[in-house]
């Protein structure tokens, strides 16, 4: 599943790639994006790619939140990187506004995708 996010304020575009593995995901941004060859790591629990002017966020459905925070810094880092802005304390809040957006549009679309556990 890709759901593809637009920041105005930044003119950023995101988009979270999700399958049911990381190999699922993986397999969907290839299929979107040809450009991914063996030079991008799928090692990784979840990483962000810059392909296209666009930050791409692949993740496992049930990824953890801890993992999905993770991931919002390194959008934040790359949204402020590809703005020619530093990432650094002097602008944290500009740093905090972007993973809080992130993970505010991120967030349910990860637990609508989780599967319940049964008690």
């Amino acid at each position: 599943m890709r759901h593809d996010l637009y920041l105005e304020i930044y003119r950023a575009a995101v988009s979270l790639v999700v399958g049911e593995t990381l190999a699922d995901a993986w397999a969907l941004a290839r299929a979107a994006w040809p450009t991914i060859d063996e030079t991008h790591d799928d090692g990784a629990d979840a990483c962000v790619l810059d392909l296209d002017d666009r930050a791409v966020v692949l993740l496992a459905r049930g990824a953890d939140p801890d993992v999905l925070a993770h991931e919002a810094v390194h959008v934040a880092a790359w949204i402020l990187q590809a703005r020619g802005m530093p990432f650094s304390f002097k602008n944290e809040e500009g740093v905090a506004y972007l993973v809080q957006w992130f993970v505010h549009y991120a967030a349910p679309l990860l637990v609508r995708l989780t599967p319940s556990s049964s008690a």
